[in-house]
């Protein structure tokens, strides 16, 4: 008898095991489902933003053709001619510090300024490597001329480079 009464006891405590099991499962695949509709959520407000993003875009586009010039968010002034150029510059004092040319891209994009060009970082880079205002301080990194700072050199530079073998006779 007593071999029965562990059995029965095995078998109840093994039957509470099996449902807190189950219900475990039954919790997870009820938050995979809900993880499901979040994502599917997320991804339509995604594809909403980039359509607004888009839209927005070409209605400064739009607004530029039309010899309308924007303001950029820094403090409501307008560059002096509406350049991108211009622009950057501003942004760039205003931060105080050289700031990478993508970084400073985003910026002025969020800022409401449109830079033409299918690429528009690579367009600001090249306003901005033909603009003696700025000066190269790092790979990518652009600070103000004016304020004299000098480029770093990649670890392990030398001054001069040593040609290898030889030339002539």
């Amino acid at each position: 008898m007593h071999i029965l009464r562990v059995s029965n006891s095995y078998a109840t405590v093994m039957s509470n095991a099996d449902d807190k099991l189950e219900a475990l499962l039954d919790w997870k695949h009820r938050l995979d489902d809900e993880l499901g509709e979040l994502r599917a959520q997320r991804d339509e407000l995604n594809e909403a933003i980039a359509r607004k993003e888009t839209q927005g875009r070409n209605l400064r586009e739009l607004l530029e053709s039309e010899g309308y010039v924007a303001e950029d968010a820094m403090d409501g002034k307008q560059p002096s001619n509406g350049s991108v150029a211009d622009a950057a510059y501003e942004l760039v004092k205003k931060v105080g510090q050289p700031l990478y040319y993508k970084d400073l891209a985003d910026r002025l994009i969020d800022a409401g300024l449109s830079i033409p060009g299918r690429d528009p970082h690579a367009n600001l880079l090249s306003y901005m490597v033909r603009d003696q205002r700025f000066q190269r301080t790092g790979r990518g990194t652009y600070a103000l001329a004016e304020w004299g700072l000098r480029p770093r050199r990649p670890k392990g530079a030398s001054g001069s480079r040593k040609r290898s073998g030889s030339r002539g006779g």
